[in-house]
């Protein structure tokens, strides 16, 4: 089993197509994600966590690949934690197969890292330090 530090919150991301962010109601935070990452960013605040909804902004990006392959949907849970570098080692300890070797930078300001789907029970996880 995937180990998880005591003090996980998590929240999810959901890619939503092209015109996602355009067609769907919100009240979040709009904004570009990560340069690398191709993607723009809606931020919905549920309590002490967040619902994070992508929608690519280049056709090459993994985001719009995802959607290309698997439509909209669910695209990874993320969990909170204290120290991505710390967190992405036990994981790597555990065996599990890892998408970033090393913690990289995230949107808002975050440090993260992503765990491979096919060694963590078919879910693309996402390692977030704040």
């Amino acid at each position: 089993q995937m180990h998880r530090p005591a003090r996980d919150e998590h929240h999810g991301a959901l890619p939503l197509g092209q015109t996602g962010l355009e067609r769907r109601p919100h009240q979040g935070d709009r904004r570009p994600g990560v340069e690398g990452d191709g993607v723009e960013e809606a931020l919905l605040k549920v309590a002490d966590s967040y619902i994070q909804l992508l929608t690519p902004t280049r056709p090459d990006s993994p985001v719009a690949k995802y959607l290309d392959a698997k439509g909209e949907g669910m695209h990874h849970v993320g969990y909170r934690v204290a120290d991505c570098a710390a967190a992405l080692a036990v994981v790597k300890e555990q065996g599990h197969r890892v998408i970033d070797e090393v913690p990289r930078p995230g949107s808002r300001g975050t440090t993260v890292a992503f765990v491979h789907p096919k060694t963590a029970f078919g879910t693309l996880i996402e390692l977030v330090q704040e």
